[in-house]
């Protein structure tokens, strides 16, 4: 199963969390029209993540991701021409993605996906 437990340093802001099957799609909306939206979905060495950025429905390329976990740490990066940034190896447990960058609180945002084996 895979988990939301989103958390902003901008208060008030909450995460929606859709559950399919093997696959989970998490939204964010942020401050100056900053969105996100991650696919959480099966690969063959385990969970990824893969993102997009937009900011008022264009793509951001400015907003910088980071990626902390136990499997891997990644970033910061820029994402591509479209938004998308990924795919990031998840582990079981706490993996934080953290954004930075323009229109951003100065500490940044951070967003933890939690990743939940049942069984």
């Amino acid at each position: 199963a895979v988990g939301g437990d989103w958390r902003s340093a901008e208060p008030g802001l909450e995460p929606a969390l859709a559950r399919g099957g093997a696959r989970a799609t998490l939204a964010w909306s942020g401050p100056g029209g900053l969105a996100l939206e991650c696919l959480v979905r099966a690969a063959e060495t385990g969970p990824a993540l893969v993102g997009r950025l937009t900011r008022n429905g264009s793509p951001e390329r400015a907003v910088f991701a980071a990626l902390r976990g136990t499997a891997a740490a990644r970033g910061p990066e820029t994402p591509d021409s479209d938004g998308r940034f990924g795919p990031w190896p998840l582990a079981a447990g706490r993996n934080a993605l953290l954004l930075s960058g323009p229109g951003l609180p100065e500490e940044g945002v951070e967003l933890s996906v939690t990743l939940v084996h049942e069984g």
